[in-house]
């Protein structure tokens, strides 16, 4: 078995939905082909693309901005440019990190888990990954990233 991230489940509707988004996910992975944005987003339809935040150029122009001059120690920790991920990112990164899907599985009625391979190791994070599952208003308490099994709790379970 690969790595994982268990969640407890937030309903089986969001559940069953996590499955067909991970599914979509894996086609796109393994046919390696070119991804449109827009037919990803009628595909996964707007039950999922609603939760996310949409900009407009300028908004984007003015973040991007705010961002470069803010003192690197700063940027992090600063409120001011903290913002939630667009669909655009969360795509971008689940199908140019170095994961190969496995598949979403119940370990009993209430916890979930995605479990995933990477392709290499280190590999870019699970920052992705965590915010597709909490998309579908799971939390996330528990990672093994191939380091070890990670229990956390809902302090640790933040969007980034």
């Amino acid at each position: 078995m690969g790595n994982y991230i268990l969640f407890d489940i937030y309903n089986k509707n969001h559940f069953e939905k996590l499955q067909n988004c991970v599914e979509i996910f894996n086609r796109h992975i393994t046919n390696e082909v070119p991804v449109h944005i827009e037919a990803l987003k009628s595909e996964l339809g707007d039950d999922f693309v609603k939760n996310f935040p949409t900009h407009t150029k300028k908004e984007d122009e003015d973040w991007r901005k705010r961002w470069f001059n803010t003192p690197v120690n700063i940027r992090k920790h600063d409120p001011g440019l903290k913002r939630r991920m667009s669909f655009e990112s969360l795509v971008s990164g689940l199908l140019e990190n170095d994961f190969q899907y496995l598949r979403v599985a119940r370990d009993d009625e209430g916890i979930g888990r995605l479990e995933f391979d990477s392709a290499s190791w280190p590999y870019g994070g699970l920052t992705q990954l965590k915010n597709l599952v909490r998309v579908f208003s799971h939390r996330i308490i528990g990672i093994d990233d191939g380091t070890g099994y990670t229990s956390l709790n809902l302090e640790h379970d933040k969007e980034i």
